[in-house]
């Protein structure tokens, strides 16, 4: 009845309460294991939308405080990171940003650790728009994405970048990569690579084209007109 904060303080309160969640993860690790012996193992929240209200420590010290109650040892550490969770509401809350840059300390205090947005999303369409500057648009989709990508590669070392996985349950949508026609959206086309990447290749940004996104049977009956 309390709410999953509440949940989150008596599981702090009584250290007692990790070992039944121990018992359950250590289970399921074990399975992984056992199918498939080089499987990397994974521990994936939702704490990354509750950086800034917990604290990289609180999220640190979940981890660890769970891991005294496995037999085996996750190696890649998964947070779900929405921005409508995370946008600034009043003075106290954190913004999108700042609590992506909480990685950094997150990743000194769980060394060995690959850190990976395991789930994140923005609108391409409709009226929600959780960060100012990103509109609910395809172009505000990419520009969203590339930031978070860039925040990601800027707060932890390289030996620790787990990457960055996109979510939307439905193969189309406002928050799909894909549009409703199925055309591939700005974001999926160009949004996977870092500022680095773009700019070592030098090229101008092909999602900003127009045209980029046709289908292929259309893009042919545009060369047949005359």
């Amino acid at each position: 009845p309390g709410g999953a904060a509440n949940c989150l303080v008596d599981i702090f309160a009584d250290p007692q309460a990790f070992r039944p969640l121990g018992r359950l993860v250590d289970a399921g690790m074990r399975g992984v294991r056992a199918a498939c012996p080089a499987c990397l193992l994974a521990i994936h929240t939702d704490l990354g939308n509750r950086l800034g209200e917990l604290g990289w420590l609180h999220v640190s010290n979940w981890h660890r405080r769970l891991q005294r109650h496995l037999s085996l040892e996750f190696t890649l550490v998964g947070l779900s990171f929405y921005p409508h969770f995370l946008t600034a509401r009043d003075g106290d809350s954190p913004s999108v940003f700042a609590s992506l840059a909480m990685l950094a300390p997150l990743a000194r205090s769980l060394p060995g650790k690959r850190i990976y947005i395991a789930e994140t999303a923005y609108p391409a369409s409709g009226p929600m728009q959780p960060v100012r500057r990103f509109p609910a648009t395809p172009r505000g989709q990419l520009g969203y994405l590339r930031a978070v990508l860039d925040a990601v590669t800027a707060a932890l070392p390289r030996e620790q970048r787990g990457g960055l996985l996109w979510w939307e349950r439905n193969e189309t949508g406002r928050l799909s990569l894909f549009d409703e026609g199925y055309v591939a959206r700005p974001a999926l086309l160009n949004g996977f690579r870092g500022s680095a990447q773009r700019k070592a290749e030098g090229k101008g940004d092909a999602s900003l084209n127009p045209g980029h996104h046709r289908r292929p049977e259309q893009a042919a009956r545009d060369r047949e007109r005359p």
